[in-house]
């Protein structure tokens, strides 16, 4: 429980705080201890508001207090919100004493609302735990085997890839040779078939020049 006092001249004091956390809600209590007279105004006559604002932002909540009679004066209680605790931060709280015109405030005194501890992972019993040491090892040896076979593939690969790529540059030079014989071969059945054709219109030429002599040698008469 927080617990705030208030003197007859009109001074708040913090007496005691318990910590309070995001996330509380309606489960702590502000309790504010009032004289009998403040300033010489009796309280009992006055409309006494607690007044709650964050520092920084400077929202606020009031709460109108119900006073009850007490050994040395009056207390009230509040109960601590979800209005108050759902974010961390400091607040200031502060008493508002009202009656007609008259308006009493008195100075603020400071809570902190705290984020609450991070709940921790169970602990499993010990047992249990060596058992699952135990199976990570063996997935672990498993994969690493798995590995060092996926590494000898990669290898074996690599160097078919490198012997490849040698009888790839070997095949690619031999093809050009091959090419460059067969464009010159090709250039000389070109010049044959040249030569062929001269000497086929050469041998029509004797052939029709034969023929007049035969005919000629029989008498007749070259037309």
């Amino acid at each position: 429980m927080i617990t705030i006092s208030l003197s007859e001249d009109k001074r708040l004091q913090l007496k005691s705080a318990t910590a309070l956390y995001v996330g509380e809600n309606d489960f702590e209590r502000i309790r504010i201890l009032l004289p009998a007279k403040v300033c010489e105004n009796a309280v009992d006559g006055y409309d006494v508001q607690l007044h709650v604002s964050n520092v920084e932002t400077k929202e606020y909540f009031k709460y109108s207090l119900d006073p009850k009679p007490a050994k040395s004066g009056f207390v009230a209680t509040v109960n601590v919100g979800i209005d108050l605790t759902d974010q961390v931060q400091t607040l200031n709280l502060a008493l508002y004493m009202k009656k007609g015109n008259e308006v009493g405030i008195t100075n603020p005194v400071s809570i902190s609302i705290n984020e609450p501890a991070a709940e921790q992972d169970e602990i499993l019993p010990r047992s249990v735990l060596i058992e699952r040491i135990a199976e990570l090892e063996a997935e672990t040896a498993e994969k690493a085997a798995l590995i060092e076979n996926l590494n000898g593939q990669i290898l074996d690969l690599t160097a078919q890839v490198e012997t490849l790529t040698a009888n790839k540059a070997e095949l690619e030079a031999e093809i050009q040779t091959l090419t460059e014989t067969v464009s010159a071969l090709q250039s000389e059945v070109d010049a044959l078939t040249s030569e062929k054709a001269e000497t086929e219109r050469q041998i029509a030429t004797l052939d029709v020049a034969s023929a007049s002599i035969e005919t000629v040698l029989q008498g007749g008469s070259i037309t």
